[in-house]
């Protein structure tokens, strides 16, 4: 058998199989090594959309079922109660994602879908003395959950909801008053982009603020570079998704656009040490003054190039 015949029937297994195959398994019923199959399955998944590697070994993810990403936050200690819940309820977890805010997405595969599974997550946490991923972000995390029909995905958010664990954007009352109140995060983000096309506003994010954030917004940079995008861009209003000095420099970059503060509230604790009294009657002031056309220049030649 050469190398295209084997891969070819690498493809059969995946698409027969009920189970993820491990990549071990493969190597055993081929008679190569370990390193080959991974290497075929790499040039396989390059031409074949849906195929996952999860830590029990490769699977073909099936078109027939509902997806569903929730956001959910707890302890270490409650990794196991939340798994088995959704399980419980017919789920099957996918993954898990964090939001970073300097490596941005993380996302692992996970792949649950009984207590068992559950029972092995656990088990190999203890051994290897890791923590979770989400120890990373405060507990906050997403799961991609893929169920047989968007009731189950109903009942699983309900079960979330009414243990604790679900981290949606809130209208401030009880989780069973607000149910069809809430609207998750997708549909936030789509009337978020309706919305600024409508109003001609473009949105800046500073690298610091969250994935969701970040994915709705026109331009994502730090202070300076936002302001300088912000001056570029031919609508007619600006949002900062940052804090106050930011949407002030947008606003002098900008002067004939109408510049909105996220939060109003949101300081830079280094900007607010400075006294702007004694600042503005120093000699060091007068000089910057005096060299902020040329500094001006200098950063919008310098963007300019980047750009390029």
């Amino acid at each position: 058998m050469n190398t295209a015949e084997r891969r070819g029937e690498i493809l059969k297994i995946l698409h027969n199989a009920d189970a993820p195959v491990a990549a071990r398994e493969l190597a055993g019923r081929f008679g190569v090594s370990r390193q080959v199959i991974v290497q075929d399955l790499a040039v396989i998944r390059a031409s074949t959309p849906g195929i996952l590697s999860t830590t029990k070994g490769y699977v073909i993810q099936q078109d027939s079922s509902f997806t569903r990403e929730f956001k959910v936050r707890h302890s270490q200690d409650k990794a196991a109660e939340e798994l088995n819940l959704i399980v419980d309820c017919g789920g099957h977890v996918k993954n898990i994602s964090i939001s970073h805010r300097v490596y941005g997405r993380v996302t692992a595969e996970m792949d649950i879908r009984s207590r068992q599974d559950v029972n092995e997550f656990a088990e190999a946490l203890r051994n290897s003395r890791s923590t979770v991923l989400s120890s990373a972000t405060s507990g906050y995390h997403y799961h991609l959950i893929e169920a047989s029909s968007e009731e189950r995905l109903d009942l699983i958010e309900k079960q979330l909801g009414e243990a604790g664990f679900l981290a949606h954007f809130s209208l401030g009352t009880d989780y069973r008053e607000r149910k069809d109140k809430v609207m998750r995060i997708k549909e936030i983000q789509q009337e978020i982009l309706r919305m600024k096309k409508e109003q001609d506003v473009c949105i800046l994010a500073h690298a610091y603020q969250g994935q969701e954030i970040l994915e709705v917004a026109d331009y994502m940079g730090d202070s300076y570079g936002l302001s300088v995008q912000a001056a570029k861009s031919d609508c007619s209003g600006v949002i900062m998704c940052g804090v106050r000095f930011m949407a002030e420099t947008c606003k002098v970059l900008s002067p004939d656009k109408k510049v909105w503060l996220a939060n109003p509230v949101a300081g830079c604790p280094m900007a607010e040490q400075l006294d702007l009294e004694a600042f503005a009657n120093s000699r060091q002031s007068i000089r910057i003054m005096q060299l902020l056309p040329t500094l001006t220049q200098l950063l919008n030649s310098r963007q300019s190039a980047t750009c390029a």
